[in-house]
Formats: C-alpha cells, structure tokens, sequence
C-alpha cells in the first residue's frame, strides 16, 4: 500500500539496523539511513536524499516555534482560575488571614 507510493524511506542513524534495512529493501523502497559511527559494515546511503529529510525536519521545527509565538500572543496575560480568585490572591497576599493557633 505505501510501498507503492514511496520510492524512499528517509531515517536518521537511529534507525540503521539490518532487520529494518531488510524488512524496507522487502517492500521495495530505497533505505535512506546514515550507517551508525561504531558499524562494521557502513552501509551507503543517498547524501542528497538525506540532505532533504534534513530540510523537512527544519521546516517542522520553524512550523513548531511559530505556533509556540502565534498561541503566547492569544493567551491572556493574567488567566483567572479559582485558586487565583481568592481575596488574598487578589491583593497580592497569598498568606491566609487566619491567626495560627
């Protein structure tokens, strides 16, 4: 179903397993995953394919951060909640009026 789709599967070094790598080269989809630094064996992998998935990963963090500076400017600065509601909380005292004893 997807294999139809891909042409590759984009991963980071996590990823670099022989079991993954088969399982992917089954499907028929072209394995994109940097050899990990201790491996043997590296496997090969496509610099420029991987250089795209770079891309896209920056892109989804910018998206990330724009929305965190879109919803900080839509929030209320001061939200009411019930705990804040109380007399003391609304003059700036948050001890209880009540004497110890």
């Amino acid at each position: 179903m997807i294999a139809d789709k891909a042409k590759a599967l984009l991963c980071d070094r996590g990823y670099d397993a022989d079991k993954i790598r088969a399982e992917i080269t089954f499907h028929g989809v072209q394995a994109v995953i940097p050899a990990k630094r201790g491996r043997r064996n590296p496997a090969l992998h496509d610099r420029n394919k991987y250089r795209q998935r770079s891309r896209v990963e920056q892109l989804f963090n910018k998206l990330k951060n724009w929305r965190r500076v879109a919803l900080a400017t839509t929030r209320p600065e001061n939200p009411i909640s019930p705990s804040s509601a109380s007399p003391q909380h609304c003059c700036g005292c948050p001890l209880s009026t009540k004497p110890n004893g």
